[in-house]
């Protein structure tokens, strides 16, 4: 399952109507793609858009976390009280970029005349878009954590948190980008 997202973008088809004798529609589609990908990662840096407004991990799955990368070591130190290396783990925890991998794996292809924006990673649907985890056999979700443990679950909510969306600022940007390659390409640029 890949995840899609349509987008009307006859806002901009419109914006670029004049341009479209000086630059390219491949090329126009290119800068698209440069402005969108930048819009993403601005997404995934600021951790939704707006800003901040990603909801945050639950605090039970970031000691999983933390146990499972420190080989089942406690988040409680000797005195009872929160590691410091606890409190340094969970204070750099971003949302969706454990590895990297989700943000790494989006990429823009000129398809005809169409800019596709996606990817195939499997996981990448219930990110974007929130849903409940159940499992398929059994009558629970096993994790194993940190230490050999497992803990079970019937049922997981994953929140939304869509990090492929066009942002209000994205056609503007993308026009002036445009914009600005078309007046290069005036001088032989493009």
């Amino acid at each position: 399952m890949s995840l899609k997202v349509t987008v009307n973008d006859r806002e901009v088809q419109l914006r670029l109507g004049a341009l479209a004798r000086v630059i390219a529609p491949r090329s126009v589609l290119n800068i698209a793609n440069q402005v969108m990908q930048g819009s993403i990662d601005e997404t995934f840096a600021q951790e939704g858009f707006p800003a901040g407004s990603w909801r945050r991990v639950h605090a039970s799955t970031i000691q999983r976390s933390f146990e499972r990368s420190n080989r089942g070591k406690s988040q409680f130190g000797k005195r009872g009280r929160q590691s410091a290396a606890f409190t340094r783990f969970a204070r750099g925890k971003r949302l969706l970029t454990d590895t990297g991998r989700l943000r790494r794996s989006i990429i823009g292809r000129v398809q005809g005349s169409r800019l596709v924006i996606g990817t195939n990673l499997i996981y990448a649907g219930i990110h974007q878009e929130g849903g409940v985890i159940v499992p398929k056999k059994g009558k629970a979700l096993r994790f194993s954590v940190g230490g050999g443990k497992s803990i079970f679950a019937k049922r997981v909510v994953i929140p939304a948190r869509p990090f492929l969306l066009i942002k209000p600022s994205d056609p503007p940007a993308i026009v002036e980008a445009v914009e600005g390659a078309a007046g290069d390409g005036s001088r032989g640029g493009l």
